[in-house]
């Protein structure tokens, strides 16, 4: 992950908001008042990260907890590549079609390969 994405995470929300989960992907913990305080700070969150280049199909959403004096929060997690099990899903897809090529899950991306360059 961009470490320029995780320090503009950090000055947004200081540095309680802004983790390492135990992969070492950043989570950002959002903390407010109320529900529509935690939208409008997690609305801010993702047009920080668009700016950055960073899709917003990559920010997995925890559920709303309570916090401490009536807060509530929300763990935002940054995934990275592609899970283990969505990968198998694209290679059996991509063999199922009965194209030509050889797909291969390597770390937390898919290579495909094929002789010719338009397979």
């Amino acid at each position: 992950m961009n470490g320029a994405v995780f320090d503009r995470l950090r000055r947004l929300l200081g540095p309680e908001g802004v983790e390492r989960d135990p992969r070492g992907l950043p989570r950002a913990v959002p903390e407010s008042d109320d529900e529509t305080k935690l939208k409008a700070v997690t609305d801010i969150v993702q047009t920080k990260l668009v700016k950055r280049g960073v899709s917003l199909k990559a920010l997995d959403y925890g559920t709303i907890q309570p916090a401490a004096k009536g807060s509530v929060r929300q763990v935002v997690t940054i995934k990275k590549g592609i899970a283990s099990e969505k990968a198998k899903e694209i290679v059996k897809y991509i063999k199922g079609t009965g194209v030509n090529v050889q797909a291969a899950i390597q770390e937390d991306q898919v290579r495909v390969s094929g002789k010719k360059r338009d397979d």
